[in-house]
């Protein structure tokens, strides 16, 4: 059994990312990473498991990908497989490191990580990660953007972040008299808001977690003191998923709605996921380190 893409018929529709890949000991330079491809009415994230072995592979650097951000398009990108007949191991390892180079003859570009955002479990990357496309479905129709919500979507989300996180897992630690852990009963404003987006249709994406200074304890921050992600839709409020950062959103199957690209990152965890189906459903394409 080869590493390698599934066979299609038609020409496929695949959604992957440029990025900086993680690394516990050096920076490693832009690579190329295939996550999803869309089958029928379902996106499913690439690697081989169960009866979906494939037989034969798809040439991968017949492919000119379109690079996309923010609804444009950036330009196009040759990749190709270093390592197509490396024995395949298991879908963990699969996702991890299996990596694609940039042809020579393509430059893409790159967009500096001033927010120091998209931090994963070893290293936070130079670079954002951008979107890369099999065909030219970059365009956004619900125009996804970035907005600066006020402190009444802290109350508002209050109680919702409340139950997200559950109602005895948020402890932080004190140092006097002994060093020791104790429930954490925070406030509303006591919430952080990061990066929020609103559509052209009005839906919101708010994304809202806890100061982690407030932590004060040893070890890697536990899932409770993450960030949550809320789909605010007038009156409706939907949990979508935590240790989540938007890539980008578009309309990568050519069906009139956007999806939307995640970064995703927790503990011994990496990887990316993608929202579809007016955030009905999602694929994930995630790996871990040990």
């Amino acid at each position: 059994m080869i590493w390698a893409l599934c066979s299609f018929a038609e020409e496929p529709i695949l959604v992957g990312v440029l990025e900086q890949p993680q690394s516990c000991f050096e920076k490693k330079e832009i690579s190329a990473r295939v996550l999803f491809h869309k089958e029928g009415n379902k996106w499913n994230a690439l690697g081989v498991s169960g009866s979906n072995k494939p037989s034969t592979h798809w040439e991968i650097n017949s492919i000119r990908w379109t690079i996309a951000f923010d609804g444009k398009n950036l330009g196009t990108v040759q990749i190709e497989d270093p390592s197509i007949n490396t024995k395949f191991i298991n879908d963990w390892y699969y996702r991890r490191d299996k990596l694609h180079v940039i042809n020579k003859a393509s430059t893409p570009p790159k967009i500096d990580n001033k927010s120091k955002s998209f931090s994963g479990w070893c290293s936070t990357p130079d670079f954002r990660p951008l979107v890369i496309l099999s065909m030219k479905n970059f365009k956004d129709p619900d125009m996804w953007k970035p907005f600066e919500p006020g402190d009444s979507y802290k109350q508002r989300l209050y109680p919702f972040l409340r139950v997200a996180i559950g109602r005895l897992n948020l402890v932080r630690c004190l140092q006097e008299p002994t060093y020791h852990s104790v429930p954490y009963d925070f406030k509303p404003l006591e919430a952080v808001l990061y990066k929020c987006y609103r559509s052209s249709k009005g839906k919101e994406l708010i994304s809202i977690g806890l100061d982690i200074q407030k932590i004060n304890c040893d070890g890697p921050i536990t899932p409770e003191w993450s960030r949550k992600g809320f789909l605010l839709n007038k009156e409706n409020v939907d949990f979508i998923g935590r240790e989540m950062e938007l890539i980008g959103a578009g309309d990568y199957d050519n069906d009139g709605n956007s999806e939307l690209l995640f970064w995703h990152s927790g503990y011994n965890q990496d990887g990316y996921i993608l929202i579809y189906n007016d955030f009905r459903e999602s694929a994930k394409y995630v790996w871990g380190y040990h």
